[in-house]
């Protein structure tokens, strides 16, 4: 990968961008509440199911098949992801966590003139047609970006895995070393 690839690679996946993903712990604080997750092995096996089960099948799942549409610029099937996405997505506060993030990963790089795919996906929005959920707008970003797909959903694991690390570290309290 080239540097500049990396750089935005990077950019993309910074913890420290203000989309407010580090607020959202996908059902963290019910399990902590309910003492299903109090202990480093608990966190461990929540996140390890969170990503192999949940994350596998839908957000990454969807988030690859965007990827390929994206490489043909093709819209429809990119809108059907979408929808797909956000069927997927049962409980209302995912939903919203989920569009919210992406309305405002798109928002940041709107400045990108060369993300002309992205336009139309957001008019899209705009016309209530597209819901945004984060993994669509991740990758069509990631993609506009020419990352190499792989690394892509790497550094989209990564984010997650360090997003529901950092949750049960404030919420169990694991300390530093989970």
């Amino acid at each position: 990968m080239d540097s500049s690839n990396l750089l935005s690679l990077l950019h993309l996946c910074d913890p420290a961008l203000l989309i407010g993903s580090f607020s959202h712990s996908a059902g963290l604080e019910t399990y902590v509440q309910q003492n299903i997750v109090n202990n480093r092995d608990s966190a461990r096996e929540f996140i390890t199911h969170q990503l192999s089960q949940n994350f596998f099948y839908t957000d990454a799942a969807l988030a690859s098949l965007v990827y390929d549409a994206a490489c043909v610029n093709d819209l429809k099937k990119i809108i059907t992801f979408d929808e797909l996405c956000n069927a997927v997505k049962l409980p209302m506060a995912e939903r919203f966590a989920s569009n919210k993030l992406g309305i405002l990963l798109l928002k940041i790089f709107e400045s990108n003139n060369d993300f002309i795919l992205q336009e139309a996906y957001k008019k899209e929005i705009n016309a209530n047609v597209a819901f945004d959920n984060y993994c669509i707008s991740f990758f069509l970003l990631a993609k506009a970006m020419n990352i190499d797909k792989k690394e892509m959903l790497v550094a989209f694991y990564y984010n997650a895995a360090t997003g529901f690390i950092t949750n049960a570290v404030k919420l169990i309290p694991l300390g530093q070393q989970v």
